[in-house]
């Protein structure tokens, strides 16, 4: 009976979820590691510690937590009438974490919604969790609007007790007549709410956050959040990278065969971000793929996004050396990245990683175009069919192409190391880029793990030689 509970522990299914019920998984800055912190209208029972002003808006001194090794710990809630208040957090299985040359017991509690949408892989032991207290968004146009929604789920949690606010006219006046409101305004992050202009109507109180109002709600409520993490660079729209050493370890970012997001580009009312408006008649007359990548600017925008330009700028030649310097950013001071094509995969690898709840509209696709397409079809656009793709080379967008093969293999190789299932088509595609451009990736890894500078070696033209 010993072995065969050992062996479940070892071996068995893992969650994303690090602290017990009626509790939140954060980093905090005053302790310097991740905690569980107890939610409003929770008690902390156990070996329980206070918060501090260091965490800004999260880990408040007036809120209590525990660490996340605390096997008899837990938050007693008075709002839970079905006992899940006083799940103690060692009732979660088992994973192990490494700190200051020490191991620890640190423990992972089931949630209902991963285990919906995640499939995992129950061989694999994954590393444990770390919370994300500060995340800077880089949004490449036509890679993931969608991923707006997981990035501020997880900066803005819900919780028990939360209040919801109906729609209301919220400015500094309308304030002063909502006491609780203003307490939630003064004491969250900016990210967790909105204040309405003027000239909104309707207008609603947290219901809008991030490019292109992308974000799933309820327009009937708005529901108040706690701030667990901070945005530290710009998230409006499709600004580059903001590249700095305060930043290293922050970038998230969403990547996607060219191929795939320029078909996409090119049907979305040949989207082409940071382009002079002078262009857009002559672009709309453009017909096929390879007439809109040929367009001046148009090529290797996901390169461009990584090094300080926007993605159809168009004063400038991309050269090997803008694709190292990319590259070697992505490898060296990413969080996370994830592929826009297994975008469902990508939402799990990330809770797997940094913990969190898991939302069901974080599953979402927020800008399907098929919503839209009669719309852009009236504008005078043609658009092209979903397979039009495949009759592009990979030699068409070279430097983008020659990106996408680095982060698809980092993304399949952090599927592997955190024990999320590889879907096959994954499998399929990951194996051929690898017949063709092992060489390439090989370079790289080799480039990153001796922190050199920029080297000067070309790829070979078997990686651009690349064919489904």
């Amino acid at each position: 009976l010993l072995l065969l509970l050992l062996s479940f522990v070892l071996t068995g299914g893992v969650e994303s979820k690090p602290c017990p019920p009626n509790s939140i998984f954060l980093f905090s800055i005053a302790h310097k590691r991740d905690v569980c912190m107890c939610e409003p209208h929770s008690k902390c029972v156990g070996q329980c510690f206070s918060g501090s002003k260091q965490n800004q808006y999260t880990f408040l001194e007036d809120r209590e937590g525990f660490n996340t090794w605390c096997e008899d710990c837990y938050c007693d809630s008075h709002l839970d009438a079905y006992g899940s208040a006083r799940v103690r957090n060692g009732n979660g299985r088992v994973l192990k974490l490494r700190r200051n040359q020490r191991v620890f017991d640190v423990y992972d509690h089931k949630d209902d919604i991963f285990d919906k949408h995640c499939d995992i892989d129950t061989s694999v032991i994954p590393p444990a969790p770390r919370a994300l207290y500060n995340m800077s968004w880089v949004h490449i146009p036509k890679c993931g609007t969608s991923a707006t929604t997981l990035v501020y789920n997880y900066l803005c949690r819900d919780f028990r007790g939360a209040n919801e606010f109906s729609p209301v006219n919220v400015n500094k006046q309308s304030l002063s007549g909502l006491p609780r409101l203003q307490h939630y305004v003064s004491t969250s992050h900016p990210i967790c709410w909105k204040e309405c202009k003027e000239d909104e109507k309707p207008c609603k109180v947290f219901s809008v956050w991030a490019p292109h109002n992308g974000l799933v709600t309820d327009a009937r409520s708005s529901v108040e959040k706690l701030s667990v993490g901070q945005m530290v660079t710009i998230v409006q729209g499709h600004h580059p990278l903001k590249f700095h050493r305060d930043y290293f370890g922050t970038y998230v970012g969403f990547f996607r065969d060219p191929r795939k997001r320029i078909l996409s580009a090119f049907n979305y009312h040949r989207h082409s971000y940071g382009m002079p408006s002078k262009f857009k008649e002559e672009l709309k007359k453009l017909q096929t793929l390879e007439d809109f990548l040929n367009f001046q600017g148009i090529q290797s925008c996901q390169v461009k996004q990584l090094t300080g330009r926007v993605c159809a700028f168009t004063k400038s030649i991309i050269s090997i050396v803008d694709l190292w310097r990319a590259v070697l950013r992505v490898k060296r001071y990413f969080a996370f990245v994830g592929i826009t094509e297994y975008y469902t995969t990508s939402v799990c690898l990330f809770h797997r990683m940094f913990g969190g709840k898991v939302q069901n509209e974080e599953f979402k696709n927020l800008r399907p175009t098929t919503n839209v397409i009669e719309s852009i079809h009236e504008q005078g656009y043609t658009t092209l069919p979903k397979t039009a793709w495949k009759n592009l080379s990979v030699k068409h967008d070279k430097y983008d192409w020659l990106l996408y093969v680095v982060v698809l293999d980092l993304f399949y190789n952090n599927l592997k190391r955190y024990g999320i299932a590889i879907p096959p088509r994954l499998q399929y595609e990951r194996d051929k880029i690898r017949e063709y451009c092992s060489e390439w990736i090989e370079v790289v890894d080799n480039t990153y793990r001796k922190s050199a500078s920029l080297p000067q070696y070309r790829p070979t033209a078997q990686c651009l030689s690349y064919k489904e």
